[in-house]
């Protein structure tokens, strides 16, 4: 069945606002599950690297300095980060779409952990693939599939190549809109940054220690809330290009002609 392809012509404002309105007495909530997705991604590893000595290298950089690794933490990336990507996809289609913001869905790709670790390898290579041949090509290839893990937290049925492949073919025409729509984030990227790097300038704590960690955790607040805003403007955005992919059009479409918007 040949499937209309829907390009998104909707203003980067009005494509925020849709955000915005469904966040409207959610702040809290999806700042919260935002969090906790973090911390299950960036400072469960992080206190892994901090709290144990085991699998612990250090190597030095060609300018003398010295960086140490953890082991567990670089294994607990590998194979956690596809699982969790796409339990965040689920939370944030509940979300959009019942109004569910339990944080308990970031656990939701263990139920088909490998088909989500599947994903994670082939997207990963792929992406790394186009950037040897340069960086513009590794940043367009990581928009071609940037919408695979909604694709299998919706339908977790689907293979990772299917996922890989239904992403490629709805980001057609839209990835730079995509790409734009996220740059709209930036000066509200620094502002929320502000209250870190303040602290991070008064106190100047130990990067290795568990007060930086800490400190992250607390000072982080305005990022994790900005982190909701702008994850629920690309799932508003996945909506809009995934529409044709999820139901049959009852009447002949005619697609869009604007390339951006």
């Amino acid at each position: 069945m040949n499937q209309q392809h829907y390009i998104v012509t909707e203003r980067y404002s009005d494509i925020r606002k849709q955000a915005r309105e469904h966040l409207r007495g959610m702040w809290i909530p999806m700042t919260i599950s935002i969090a906790f997705f973090v911390i299950m991604l960036g400072f469960v590893p992080e206190l892994f690297s901090n709290l144990l000595p085991i699998g612990k290298y250090t190597q030095t950089l060609p300018d003398g300095e010295t960086v140490t690794y953890s082991t567990i933490a670089s294994l607990y990336g590998a194979f956690m980060q596809g699982v969790f990507l796409v339990g965040l996809s689920s939370l944030l289609l509940s979300f959009c779409r019942h109004k569910d913001a339990s944080p308990t869905h970031i656990f939701d790709g263990f139920e088909y952990y490998v088909r989500c670790f599947t994903l994670s390898v082939i997207k990963m290579i792929l992406v790394m693939l186009w950037t040897l041949l340069f960086i513009i090509p590794g940043i367009v290839a990581l928009y071609r599939y940037y919408m695979a893990e909604y694709i299998l937290a919706e339908d977790p049925t689907k293979g990772a190549l299917q996922c890989l492949r239904e992403s490629k073919q709805m980001m057609t025409f839209n990835k730079m809109k995509l790409f734009i729509l996220q740059l709209t984030f930036i000066g509200w990227a620094i502002l929320a940054a502000l209250p870190f790097i303040a602290a991070t300038w008064i106190l100047k704590p130990d990067p290795d220690s568990i007060q930086y960690l800490l400190l992250q955790l607390v000072c982080f607040i305005p990022v994790y809330a900005l982190g909701a805003y702008s994850k629920v403007a690309d799932t508003v955005f996945y909506e809009m290009v995934s529409a044709p992919y999820r139901q049959k059009r009852t009447e002949p479409q005619i697609d869009e002609v604007s390339k951006w918007g």
